[in-house]
């Protein structure tokens, strides 16, 4: 080979070597683009979970005190039906003893007449 027909060989090298350089700073271009974009997008999901954890705290807490108001509903309720129960149970005693003592004050009414 001629030292010509050399740097003519040596020359095309250079020449493709250029342009698969352009070609990498191309590629290297666009996966910093997709980069960024890839960033924005976890950005962006980032946010929104955090707006959802509040949404979903709020929900929560709302929910948990509807339950309270609820379980403190019936433990009242419980409680007065508990009390009814308790008056009713104590006026029948009431009651029975009265009745007692009415037939006693009776057979005595009926011994003296």
């Amino acid at each position: 080979m001629s030292d010509h027909e050399l740097m003519i060989s040596i020359y095309n090298n250079v020449m493709e070597m250029k342009v698969d350089m352009l070609e990498m700073k191309a590629d290297i271009k666009e996966l910093q683009e997709l980069i960024e974009t890839t960033k924005s997008t976890i950005s962006s999901l980032i946010k929104k979970a955090g707006n959802y954890n509040e949404v979903r705290d709020e929900e929560l807490y709302k929910d948990i005190r509807i339950i309270a108001e609820g379980h403190s509903d019936l433990n009242r309720k419980l409680y007065e039906a508990m009390e009814s129960v308790v008056n009713k149970d104590y006026f029948a005693l009431v009651v029975n003893q009265m009745e007692s003592q009415i037939r006693m004050l009776k057979a005595q009414v009926g011994k003296s007449v």
